[in-house]
């Protein structure tokens, strides 16, 4: 699972789990729009992707996704050896992590270029 965009009131979720399997889609959609809160939930089968509509006074990414996991939807996050004072949740620590793996595409992408430069 990799979290793609969350803002209040809308969260984007990237599930191998339902990708390529449309029947899966749909009970996932069926499932997360019975959830309070959950006004409309689209899913790709071609990119699993699953793209939830909430109100944000009624619910928030963090419990939407702690539900899917505690129905299976989702695996268990991984248990961190140190949690940040005043960590909010799941969601701001999968977006640093997203966030790093850009910076370090970035990095990398940027030294192939320098080592290509002197090669040539």
């Amino acid at each position: 699972m990799s979290y793609v965009h969350h803002t209040p009131g809308r969260i984007r979720i990237r599930l191998m789990a339902i990708k390529g399997n449309a029947r899966r889609c749909e009970t996932l959609k069926l499932w997360i729009e019975t959830r309070q809160g959950v006004e409309l939930a689209e899913v790709n089968p071609l990119t699993g992707s699953l793209l939830i509509y909430y109100r944000a006074g009624v619910t928030d990414g963090d419990r939407l996704i702690d539900q899917m996991r505690n129905r299976g939807w989702l695996a268990p996050p991984a248990p961190s050896p140190v949690s940040p004072a005043g960590s909010s949740g799941g969601v701001e620590r999968a977006l640093g992590k997203i966030f790093l793996h850009a910076i370090a595409e970035i990095a990398i992408e940027r030294s192939l270029l320098v080592l290509s430069a002197a090669i040539f």
